[in-house]
């Protein structure tokens, strides 16, 4: 009988749990645990999603010249609907980069689909200029700034019923136009399927690598050299850190097929000395990566830029041509821009280099 009560009391002991202090203390090593892991798995889903953004940077890059090498010159930021005025909200209401280049990003059928819009290859001079056509896509072009829906239209401006084509083709999302970190709405107010990139008005129209009014250019054009002149960057976030998103009614959103509002800042965004990256502008580029955004240069090399870079670097290599002769000296221009032979006061460019 004694042993059989030993034998019980050594059973229960046996399985005896832990006590409170000993699962507090488990729970305190998880804790800590999870902490340490948490920043190190968050960085190597950034880390992922750079790299995706990196690579379709490298697709447009790779579009864009193939682009070229079919037409001799790369797309108009936005194509130059007829009978619009020059540099008028209508003028900006065309087709943008991103639509001329679908047939380039393996997208044919879309292409096709919003062909009767891009006009491909109708190209016609202006006041020396070579400038490319397009269509606007609704029935009034542009729609006020106020207007969050709008009437699409047939190629003779006519009123398409629901579920047209051009309906469908303008809310199709493009993967390739989206950067995953960035915090662009799927959609607009209006139905259009929105982009996470924009292309570079650089310094001001006729230095960027693309240009409002229709107006294309030439690679012979870009005397600056491809290799450090930003084609594409970012504009994937309204006011960085990317908490800061945008919101479905803000006419700027970049939207690759078309602003139905005219606005150009919904596909292209300056570059120079007042818009640094990451400023938070409706003008400027953005991302949502922290420190900084990727460029797309000219000659389809992607770089990163820290939003911490000189104004005057980041003029130099949003520009295909040379600047000179600028007022720049509340921009530390030093060591960095050379003053202007004739007026000393003021600076010339000196080409910068990418520094990543």
């Amino acid at each position: 009988m004694k042993r059989s009560l030993s034998a019980s009391v050594d059973t229960v002991r046996a399985r005896r749990g832990f006590t409170l202090i000993e699962l507090l203390v488990v729970i305190a090593i998880i804790a800590i645990l999870i902490a340490l892991l948490l920043p190190a798995v968050q960085q190597a889903r950034e880390a992922a999603r750079r790299t995706q953004c990196k690579n379709n940077l490298k697709q447009i890059g790779i579009a864009l010249h193939n682009f070229h090498d079919t037409h001799q010159f790369f797309p108009a930021g936005i194509g130059r609907p007829a009978g619009s005025t020059v540099s008028t909200t209508a003028a900006y209401a065309g087709p943008t980069w991103m639509a001329y280049l679908l047939p380039y990003m393996d997208l044919p059928s879309l292409a096709e689909e919003i062909s009767a819009y891009t006009l491909p290859g109708q190209v016609t001079t202006e006041a020396a200029l070579e400038v490319q056509r397009g269509r606007v896509v609704t029935t009034s072009s542009p729609v006020a700034t106020t207007v969050t829906t709008i009437t699409l239209a047939d190629p003779t401006g006519a009123a398409l019923p629901a579920n047209s084509g051009l309906e469908l083709s303008a809310k199709t999302s493009i993967p390739s136009y989206i950067c995953p970190s960035a915090v662009n709405t799927e959609l607009t107010t209006w139905n259009f399927a929105t982009a996470s990139y924009a292309g570079s008005y650089g310094w001001t129209d006729t230095y960027g690598f693309f240009r409002v009014n229709g107006a294309v250019v030439r690679l012979g054009e870009i005397t600056d050299g491809l290799s450090y002149t930003v084609a594409v960057s970012e504009a994937g976030a309204v006011n960085p850190p990317a908490t800061m998103g945008y919101t479905p009614n803000l006419e700027y959103q970049p939207q690759w097929l078309a602003s139905p509002h005219g606005n150009w800042n919904a596909s292209m965004r300056y570059v120079r000395y007042d818009n640094l990256p990451n400023l938070g502008s409706s003008d400027g580029m953005t991302s949502a990566h922290n420190g900084g955004l990727h460029c797309l240069a000219g000659d389809g090399a992607v770089h990163f830029v820290s939003q911490s870079v000189h104004p005057l670097v980041w003029s130099s290599l949003g520009t295909t041509r040379k600047i000179l002769n600028q007022a720049m000296a509340a921009y530390q221009p030093s060591g960095v821009w050379k003053p202007n032979a004739t007026t000393p006061a003021n600076y010339d460019e000196i080409q910068a280099q990418w520094n990543d």
